[in-house]
């Protein structure tokens, strides 16, 4: 991913209350993003560094990880082996056609490969790369699945309002959220999801399932930062 700043690294902001229980390790992201962005399990086929074309494994027996074969932490040199270490149980960011069965929460950590100078991150100490809010491309994310967090408006879409509905995009960037007025979210009945108010009224309005709200606004939003709000997640 492109070169970033510790300070301007990523999607959050630092004001956030949650648990350490309600904060998912055992996945990481297939390829590289900015933190704050919603995931969602993968099972489908990696697109990542030394995975590509490769089927999602989400057996828990390989949640430790392994080294990837072929894939150098650096050069690579004959006769020389220097391979990679990732966890091969993968999330990624939600998109259209997800609902709260497979998506997960919000990462809180960056993924990257490098640092804001173009330092390579697998040089550092972990403890050094993790304190920066970095976690190296292939390692274990965490992943907030309850509790409320700080938002940067690069990473939602919409006019936040205290009470609105946060929604898995509809047509947004991967990993972004719809803000969503809760009248506009769909009506069971019987078996089929109707809209009964668009349908009657003809209403031009975009309207969400229930089952793709992952939490809610807490608050409007700030005019510092470029554009900024409170959520509460609720997975």
């Amino acid at each position: 991913m492109a070169s970033v700043s510790q300070f301007t690294q990523g999607n959050l902001l630092p004001f956030r209350i949650y648990n350490d229980g309600d904060v998912i390790n055992w996945y990481s992201l297939d390829g590289t993003g900015l933190n704050g962005q919603l995931v969602s399990i993968e099972t489908g086929v990696l697109s990542g560094a030394g995975v590509s074309g490769q089927l999602s494994s989400q057996n828990p027996e390989v949640s430790y990880g392994g080294y990837l074969p072929g894939v150098s932490v650096g050069a690579s040199y004959t006769n020389v082996i220097s391979y990679r270490y990732a966890n091969n149980r993968k999330v990624r960011a939600s998109v259209s056609g997800d609902s709260i069965y497979n998506a997960l929460g919000f990462t809180l950590h960056t993924t990257a490969t490098v640092d804001e100078n173009l330092n390579p991150l697998v040089n550092l100490p972990y403890d050094r790369v993790t304190e920066r809010g970095y976690v190296l491309s292939g390692f274990s994310v965490p992943i907030l699945t309850q509790g409320v967090f700080t938002l940067k408006s690069t990473n939602y879409n919409g006019t936040p309002l205290p009470g609105y509905a946060i929604c898995i995009t509809s047509g947004g960037a991967a990993g972004s959220v719809d803000i969503v007025n809760p009248s506009n979210l769909t009506v069971l009945l019987g078996t089929g999801l109707t809209n009964t108010l668009g349908a009657m009224l003809g209403s031009p309005t975009t309207v969400y399932n229930p089952w793709t709200v992952v939490g809610k606004c807490l608050s409007t939003s700030g005019v510092n930062f470029g554009g900024y709000a409170q959520f509460k997640v609720l997975l």
